[in-house]
C-alpha cells in the first residue's frame, strides 16, 4: 500500500519497496504454508486471520502492474487465488461444524470479503479492464456484504479487541472494487449505493481507531484473546 500511494511522485522508489514488500509477503507465506503442511493443526487453531498472510499475495499486482512488473504480478495473483480457494473452505468447515470462534474474534470473519473484493481490483489492473470476472468476483463479495449485514446486531454484542480491525481492510478493499464495478457497468441506483459503501467504510475506519485509542489511553488495549 505504501508502493502504491509512492508511485505519482516517485516510481523507483515505489517500485524498490513494492520489491521489498513481495519478498517478505512471500517468505511470511512460505514459512507459514510449510509449518501447515508439516504439522497438523486443531480445528480451533483454524481461524480467518490466516487467510492474510497465505492469500496477501493478490494485493501486490494492483500496484504491481503499474510498476510493470506485469509478469510475476500474475504469478503473485495465481498463488493468491489457488490458495484462497484452498485455504477458505477449510476455514468454513471449521466454523461450520468444528468448535465456535471465541467471541472476540468473530469480527475477523469479515475477513473472509477481503480475497474476492481484492481480487476483482487486481485482475482489472491486471487485464485493464473491469471485465466479466472482476464482476464474478465483486458480485460473490457482495453477497458477503449483504450476509454481513444481517449479522450486524452480532457484531455489536462483541466487546472491543484488537480483532475489530479485520473490518478496516476488507471493507476498504470492498469500496474500490464498488467504485471500479460502477465504472464499467452504470447504472441509475449506483450513485447511493456507491455514497453508503463509501460512508460505511469510511465510518467503520474511525470507529475502530477511535475505539483503539480509548482502550490504549484506557491501559486495555493489549489483553489476552
Amino acid at each position: 500500500m505504501v508502493a502504491g500511494g509512492a508511485i505519482p511522485y516517485a516510481p523507483d522508489l515505489a517500485a524498490s519497496i513494492w520489491s521489498i514488500a513481495v519478498v517478505l509477503h512471500l517468505g511470511v507465506g512460505v514459512w507459514l504454508f510449510r509449518s501447515l503442511l508439516n504439522a497438523p493443526r486443531e480445528a480451533a487453531a483454524l481461524t480467518p486471520p490466516l487467510l492474510i498472510p497465505l492469500v496477501g499475495n493478490v494485493v501486490a499486482p494492483i500496484f504491481g502492474a503499474r510498476l510493470g512488473f506485469t509478469g510475476l504480478s500474475w504469478m503473485l495473483f495465481g498463488i493468491g487465488i489457488v490458495l484462497w480457494v484452498s485455504v477458505q473452505p477449510l476455514l468454513l468447515g471449521r466454523i461450520f461444524s468444528g468448535p465456535p470462534l471465541p467471541e472476540r474474534l468473530r469480527p475477523t470473519l469479515v475477513i473472509f470479503l477481503a480475497p474476492p473484493a481484492v481480487s476483482s481490483v487486481a485482475l482489472a489492473q491486471l487485464t485493464g479492464s473491469f471485465g466479466p470476472v472482476s464482476l464474478a468476483l465483486f458480485g460473490y463479495a457482495t453477497f458477503l456484504v449483504l450476509v454481513y449485514l444481517v449479522m450486524i446486531r452480532d457484531f455489536l454484542r462483541v466487546p472491543f479487541a484488537m480483532s475489530w480491525w479485520g473490518l478496516t481492510f476488507p471493507t476498504a478493499t470492498f469500496t474500490v472494487a464498488a467504485l471500479l464495478a460502477a465504472e464499467s457497468y452504470s447504472a441509475d441506483w449506483q450513485a447511493p449505493a456507491l455514497w453508503f459503501v463509501l460512508a460505511a467504510a469510511s465510518a467503520i475506519l474511525a470507529v475502530v481507531t477511535a475505539r483503539t485509542l480509548k482502550a490504549l489511553f484506557d491501559g486495555h488495549l493489549l489483553q489476552p484473546e
